[in-house]
């Protein structure tokens, strides 16, 4: 894309005009391994399983990202992160790359401007570093689709109230709206695959398989429809765009609302089978610290998405609830997902898209030093998905399980 190209030049411009000391680096590379999996084939192999690992793949390079940003005066900053992948191919390029304009124009307000191909402030799951969660290795469902096909590709605006310049008023709150292109095809994978539980972030221009269903093979209704997705693709030229609304109560209570629109028109197929997906949904996620060390995260999300004149419509909705423990050394998450895709169409009764499942997940942290960690995670889930049954033998439902040793550095 035209826009992606100029961004990658202007951050290489950027890079070698910013002073030495205003550029700050920093990565990390984290390596899987699979202690016990079951044999369902991956989603990331064409298969209809949801989790990142199976039997093939239980030795992984999970995670390998560079974390660029620097400041170009006293009010404009940048920042991108470059990762690399190794599922279901091995390759590597941008997952963000914008600018941020904070200028000083008023004394009770503070605003902010960013262009840019970044990830929306939707939760609290993932405040680490490149988008990572610092609490379990697994996201969840909702920001493991997030994730996979959601990123704005545009402007966005927001402005703060803090409330130390209003009478020292415990709550702040802040308004934000954005505009966008290139994320036509949002909402294909809830669509074919139904929800995932896993750790992969799209790469811009990345094609993301899912499973060969024959209700898109030769001949059918649904043909056009290629077993891939290209996320953050324009097709019909509309711009989308969201809003959000925070709160924030002395920083113990933080309440975060969004609401998304890509404005897809739904009747749109571009070349090779990738049809611009009509894609709404509402974001209500909350925050709340006990202390230094506990807190609670909340996380709902209810929408909907079509695609073909009147050929698939599914609502979706998905939540998840964690508590979480974090000191200098020891981290420990245990969240629980509930999840599931409603075949909303007429139009082809083949073509079932109902699903519901559930996740458990548990993990435990141990941080050796500043740059290494080392950690493990269980992963039970059961999913129910009707588009399964499209393959002999296959069972709609599918049990899964997934226990991880991980190694981190930090650098």
């Amino acid at each position: 894309m035209k826009s992606v190209a100029f961004l990658i030049t202007l951050a290489i411009t950027l890079s070698t005009s910013v002073q030495a000391e205003s550029l700050k680096v920093r990565g990390l590379i984290q390596g899987s391994l699979a202690l016990s999996v079951d044999d369902e084939l991956s989603f990331t192999e064409g298969g209809t399983g949801i989790l990142r690992y199976d039997a093939d793949n239980k030795l992984q390079l999970s995670q390998a990202l560079l974390e660029l940003s620097g400041d170009l005066t006293d009010y404009v900053s940048w920042h991108s992160v470059l990762n690399a992948t190794h599922s279901p191919s091995s390759h590597a390029g941008l997952t963000q790359l914008s600018i941020k304009y904070k200028p000083i124009w008023s004394s009770k307000y503070r605003w902010q401007f960013k262009a840019g191909m970044f990830y929306p402030e939707f939760g609290f799951e993932n405040p680490d570093i490149g988008w990572l969660s610092p609490y379990t290795y697994t996201n969840s469902a909702i920001s493991s689709w997030i994730g996979e096909e959601v990123r704005t590709l545009g402007g966005e605006f927001k402005v703060t109230r803090p409330g130390r310049f209003h009478n020292r008023s415990p709550h702040t709150f802040a308004f934000s709206g954005a505009v966008y292109k290139g994320n036509d095809p949002a909402g294909t994978l809830l669509a074919w695959r139904g929800w995932g539980l896993h750790d992969k972030q799209s790469i811009v221009n990345e094609r993301v398989f899912f499973a060969d269903y024959p209700s898109i093979g030769e001949g059918q209704a649904l043909a056009p429809q290629a077993n891939w997705v290209e996320p953050y693709r324009e097709i019909d030229g509309r711009w989308g765009y969201q809003m959000g609304l925070h709160w924030d109560y002395q920083k113990t209570s933080r309440l975060r609302y969004h609401y998304f629109n890509n404005n897809a028109d739904e009747t749109v197929l571009a070349r090779g089978g990738q049809y611009a997906w009509h894609t709404i949904f509402h974001s209500l996620s909350w925050q709340y610290r006990f202390d230094r060390n506990w807190r609670l995260i909340m996380h709902g999300m209810h929408g909907r998405t079509a695609m073909g004149p009147g050929a698939v419509l599914v609502g979706f909705n998905s939540w998840y609830a964690m508590i979480a423990y974090r000191d200098k050394q020891h981290n420990f998450a245990l969240r629980f997902d509930d999840f599931n895709t409603i075949d909303k169409d007429t139009l082809i009764p083949e073509d079932n898209n109902n699903g519901h499942g559930w996740g458990l997940t548990a993990a435990y942290r141990y941080n050796l030093d500043e740059h290494w960690q080392i950690g493990t995670e269980l992963l039970l889930t059961e999913t129910w998905q009707a588009s399964r049954q499209q393959f002999t033998d296959t069972d709609a439902k599918l049990s899964q399980q997934q226990l991880l040793a991980v190694v981190q550095f930090r650098f």
